[in-house]
């Protein structure tokens, strides 16, 4: 498995993704820096063109635009024209928002929800933004009509939720209060069939992470919190210890630690686990790095490009 992150040199000088590739055993060797635009904070990785070479979207904050870095046979990238979207760009992420069988790019924006058409021809269209005010966001289907929702915090506090209408805008949003709201995962924690959701906070007077359950069309109830001691940002949804159940980690904002609540199965979850890190971290990577059929985590440095790896053994 590899991985790629975004490192900004300074406000004023293009950021360069990072691309480290696996080499085995949890192991990584470097796989080439790309000059990207000012500034960047979003990227996701998705096969964008059907040759069956993963290709990256980077979203450029400082010019307000989004990029893709097509992936090349030998295992490079090649970086494209930038694609404005009209506001700076948090995040960014892919999905079939038109329902016509190739990938849409969303970006989350100064100007709401931006998502490119991809065209039959290969090329993408102009963004169609429905207004909004997110921070960061991701897209999933919450409500199982096979097209992705966006789910974002806001810069104010709380979560919204716009169903995806399946012509690249989405509807109206549900709101849910959730103090400092910071990062949001998803997955099914209680095994009944529908997404829930993680939502990691930067509180300076305490860290708790949030958890939505699924209640269906899209809905999300039955909000509980577990204390992480610290503030948190990222935040991750895998199975750490290999038995099965969804668990949930979240990387402190201000203290070098990763918590680690491992799930039951059934929307509950045991004492969290504190895992000391190098630093402390912005974001959270999953993935089995090593081979050994468990999710380990990436935790991306907060003032380096470190990279700090929790293997599977959360037991």
């Amino acid at each position: 498995m590899d991985f790629a992150l975004t490192a900004l040199r300074t406000i004023t000088t293009p950021s360069v993704v990072q691309v480290f590739r696996g080499v085995g055993g949890g192991a990584f060797e470097d796989g080439g820096n790309y000059v990207v635009g000012m500034d960047a904070e979003g990227l996701a990785a998705h096969d964008l063109d059907g040759d069956g070479i993963v290709d990256l979207v980077v979203g450029n904050e400082g010019e307000q635009d989004v990029q893709i870095l097509q992936g090349l046979a030998d295992g490079g990238f090649a970086p494209q024209a930038p694609m404005p979207v009209g506001g700076y760009v948090t995040a960014v992420a892919v999905a079939d928002e038109t329902s016509d069988g190739h990938p849409d790019i969303v970006a989350f924006s100064g100007a709401g929800l931006a998502c490119l058409p991809h065209l039959p021809d290969g090329g993408w269209d102009s963004p169609v933004t429905t207004a909004a005010s997110p921070y960061v966001g991701i897209l999933a289907d919450l409500n199982g009509d096979s097209i992705a929702d966006a789910l974002y915090v806001l810069s104010t506090g709380g979560m919204e939720v716009r169903l995806g209408n399946g012509d690249c805008t989405f509807g109206p949003p549900t709101t849910y209060a959730i103090d400092g709201a910071a990062n949001i995962a998803v997955g099914d924690l209680n095994r009944d069939g529908l997404l829930d959701v993680a939502v990691s906070s930067i509180n300076p007077t305490e860290g708790v992470v949030t958890v939505l359950l699924g209640a269906g069309a899209g809905v999300l109830g039955n909000q509980t919190t577990f204390d992480a001691s610290a503030s948190t940002d990222g935040v991750a949804i895998g199975d750490f210890d290999g038995d099965g159940f969804l668990d949930i980690a979240a990387a402190s904002h201000s203290t070098p630690a990763t918590f680690v609540a491992l799930g039951n199965g059934d929307g509950t979850f045991q004492s969290v686990r504190t895992f000391a890190t190098d630093v402390d971290g912005v974001s959270l990577t999953v993935g089995d790095l090593n081979g050994d059929g468990r999710d380990d985590l990436v935790v991306p440095s907060h003032v380096a490009v470190d990279v700090n790896t929790l293997e599977g053994t959360c037991q």
